[in-house]
């Protein structure tokens, strides 16, 4: 990551100058309210770990996997009372929001032309869909969408280690970012049969086993290695045993009432709503991987994945979409890493349709959320939920069909970088 800030600020200088500025402004602009219940989380959680330290997280209710725990216990120490943790919880905004501007970085780092990356950059930093899940909500999302996309940045630059490294990160952060293995597994294995080594594949596992058993170490040598597994297995998979959470998706044109108060072990049309919304998720990503599948073959003969690289973060953002569209138990945040990747397509190929159309039914998604709860939403309005599904599904469909008509239809990614090996 070093390496690629160092990149930033020798080719361009007025970026990395924007980017600084745009983090003070939004910092000065950031409410310090949110998501009460996550916030809330956050702050329990933080008190909780600075009077017993890190590992009793597991005996207290917390439900995220160790990255972000160690980002809150860092947190709480940094305060000087108890109260504290309570009074400046918007510090972890602030923290969030480098990952935030990381992030975007990342993305418009692929655009050759300097004056058309701060246009972009800015494109996408002041977009209130890409923020509101930090800013407005108080919520982390951008830290393992950052983390994927550092993931990818890498692999494209054909370092392997790096790039295994950053989605063991992503996972460690987010178990969600699981979904991006079939894509970067597609990725990785060009790059591994070029040179085969055995040596090497138990390398790179070697390293990142012992980054997760590393990160895992307080809690399974405070409770043990049994009760740590059971605990995050159990959090995994009944953390949403519901038709929807509170996302707007394919169940909400497919079923009336309150699809939180529904099991997804309920039967529908000969079969659960579990089984339904795994099947289709599965069935749409793998569409979604096919043309990604050739494009990394056909870049293993060409050496040069950077030719294709709109249509590669197309096919991660329609990864993200047809996971949270189809599948039950999601909530309203989890379509949140399509938007970084989504600019990607869009920055590479001057197609804006559908990051245009990410932007709007995400942010009327969270919004609508937010105002439903009756918390300080800032922006006091609700938008039909069906409309807001319909937008996902449009943005979905329009993303396939650039997808696969990529050969014939598909703009030159124009502002790509050449290939620097």
């Amino acid at each position: 990551m070093t390496k690629f800030f160092r990149t930033v600020i020798k080719s361009n200088k007025l970026l990395l100058l924007m980017a600084l500025l745009s983090y003070v402004i939004i910092c000065l602009l950031t409410p310090n309210t949110g998501f009460i219940a996550d916030l809330n989380c956050w702050r329990m959680w933080s008190e909780q770990m600075r009077m017993s330290g890190p590992a009793i997280a597991y005996h207290s209710g917390v439900n995220y996997l160790p990255l972000y725990i160690y980002f809150l216990y860092i947190y709480s120490l940094l305060q000087v009372s108890i109260q504290g943790i309570a009074d400046h919880l918007i510090f972890l905004k602030y923290i969030t929001l480098i990952f935030d501007v990381a992030g975007a970085l990342l993305i418009v780092s692929f655009v050759r032309n300097n004056k058309m990356q701060l246009l972009f950059f800015l494109c996408l930093i002041f977009n209130i869909a890409f923020l509101y899940n930090n800013i407005i909500w108080g919520q982390v999302d951008a830290i393992h969408t950052t983390l994927l996309a550092a993931a990818l940045y890498f692999v494209i630059k054909k370092q392997i280690t790096a790039s295994s490294i950053l989605y063991t990160l992503a996972i460690c952060m987010k178990f969600q970012a699981i979904i991006y293995l079939p894509a970067f597994a597609i990725l990785w294995l060009p790059l591994l049969l070029q040179n085969f080594k055995p040596q090497t594949i138990f390398s790179i596992l070697g390293i990142n086993l012992l980054i997760i058993f590393t990160l895992f170490s307080p809690f399974i040598y405070d409770s043990g290695f049994s009760y740590t597994i059971n605990y995050v297995i159990n959090m995994i998979a009944t953390h949403s045993n519901v038709v929807s959470k509170s996302a707007f998706n394919f169940w909400e044109l497919m079923v009336d009432g309150a699809l939180f108060n529904i099991s997804d072990e309920e039967p529908f049309w000969g079969m659960t709503y579990k089984i339904w919304g795994t099947l289709f998720s599965i069935l749409f990503l793998l569409a979604s991987l096919i043309p990604l599948f050739k494009i990394s073959f056909q870049s293993k003969k060409q050496g040069n994945l950077e030719k294709n690289l709109s249509h590669i973060f197309l096919s991660f953002s329609l990864t993200t979409l047809v996971f949270f569209y189809f599948k039950t138990g999601m909530h309203e945040r989890y379509a949140h890493s399509a938007l970084l990747f989504m600019a990607g397509y869009a920055f590479l190929s001057h197609d804006f349709i559908p990051y245009i159309l990410n932007s709007l039914a995400y942010f009327f998604q969270l919004n609508t959320v937010m105002t439903y709860s009756k918390y300080d939403s800032h922006m006091n309005f609700m938008v039909n939920q069906d409309l807001t599904s319909v937008l996902f599904l449009i943005t979905i469909g329009y993303s396939f069909y650039k997808l696969y008509a990529r050969g014939k239809h598909a703009p030159i990614n124009k502002y790509s970088i050449p290939n620097q090996g």
